[in-house]
């Protein structure tokens, strides 16, 4: 497999032309071979032996890579002035369980789950083409952590500065610095269902970004009559503005797909901050004083839910929370 794009550049601090070189080489090899691991890409024992010297923390660290692909991002950034930046942030693991060494690595989510949670943030043009990643954390659990509730490990009274959800409300504002040196784009972050807490939905503080959520919690909400109710039920209540059909993937298949009608609604809701968010470090200031003067904030819900679903399966219902307003059938179908 061979790429027809532009060979990637970066310019790193190793402080070394060779280890410079040598990361040019590593990853342009790696982005011409697609999914392949290092050894299908390489073929070579030597080359794939260098490969693996290269990533000994002696030379390369963790933050040293991810400060050159930043470098080489913001050139990019510069140089193009994308007048849409999508920014996706998300958490994968890496499991090393059964490898001699595992007793030596963090744990994931039981003792014996060892390895590393790595969560990063990537951008994306406004035709979806992948510009790079812009931020990337790992890290690991201990061994303490375990064997305990979620609640035990994360109290409710816990400020969010002091859980690993943190790391949702850190990118995004990384997100809104970047966007300040480009007044004239539009930026858009998207996170899935983890995403979905006060400290988050309340850090939007520039107006050329759009936070889009998909919604776990069905919370109360403020409706624009007044009136108090759950979130659910509030968009469950509101006419169908349209209908479109589309294909999704049968489930636990990774190419059967299957023909579905889905109906799209709107709704302009107001979410009611807690108390508690006065106390965070987080909690943005315009957040702080609404939740001083008792107001909402401003979101509109999009739901798209499966139309007349085959017996059997479980239809497709999608909720999500977005801080752009919405005027008709299109823009929903655009958050969609």
């Amino acid at each position: 497999m061979t790429s027809n794009k532009e060979p990637l550049c970066y310019k790193s601090d190793f402080g070394d032309a060779r280890l410079d070189n040598r990361l040019n080489r590593i990853v342009n090899t790696l982005v011409d071979h697609g999914t392949a691991g290092i050894r299908s890409s390489f073929g070579d024992e030597h080359q794939i032996k260098s490969v693996y010297r290269f990533m000994s923390p002696e030379k390369v660290t963790f933050s040293g890579l991810e400060s050159s692909e930043q470098s080489r991002l913001y050139e990019v950034l510069d140089a193009q002035k994308p007048p849409l930046l999508i920014h996706l942030q998300d958490t994968t693991t890496f499991k090393y369980s059964q490898k001699q060494s595992r007793q030596e690595l963090p744990c994931l989510n039981y003792i014996n789950h060892r390895g590393y949670f790595l969560h990063n943030s990537i951008l994306l043009d406004e035709k979806g083409n992948v510009l790079g990643l812009s931020q990337q954390e790992l890290w690991g659990r201990s061994e303490k952590d375990l064997g305990r509730s979620r609640s035990q490990r994360t109290p409710r009274n816990l400020p969010v500065e002091c859980q690993e959800s943190e790391r949702f409300v850190r990118h995004f504002q990384d997100f809104e610095c970047l966007m300040q040196s480009f007044p004239e784009s539009q930026g858009i972050s998207v996170c899935d269902r983890e995403g979905d807490f006060y400290e988050l939905l309340s850090a939007k503080s520039v107006s050329n970004v759009d936070l889009w959520v998909r919604v776990h919690h069905d919370r109360l909400i403020q409706t624009l009559e007044g009136t108090s109710q759950k979130l659910l039920t509030a968009v469950g209540q509101s006419p169908i503005l349209g209908e479109y059909w589309t294909e999704i993937l049968v489930k636990g298949s990774t190419h059967q797909t299957r023909p579905v009608c889905l109906t799209v609604r709107i709704c302009p809701i107001g979410v009611v901050l807690p108390e508690s968010l006065k106390w965070s470090k987080t909690t943005s200031k315009s957040a702080k004083k609404r939740t001083a003067e008792s107001q909402e904030l401003p979101f509109w819900v999009v739901q798209v839910t499966e139309k007349n679903p085959p017996a059997g399966v479980e239809p497709i219902e999608w909720t999500l929370l977005t801080t752009r307003p919405l005027r008709d059938y299109w823009d929903a179908l655009q958050i969609v």
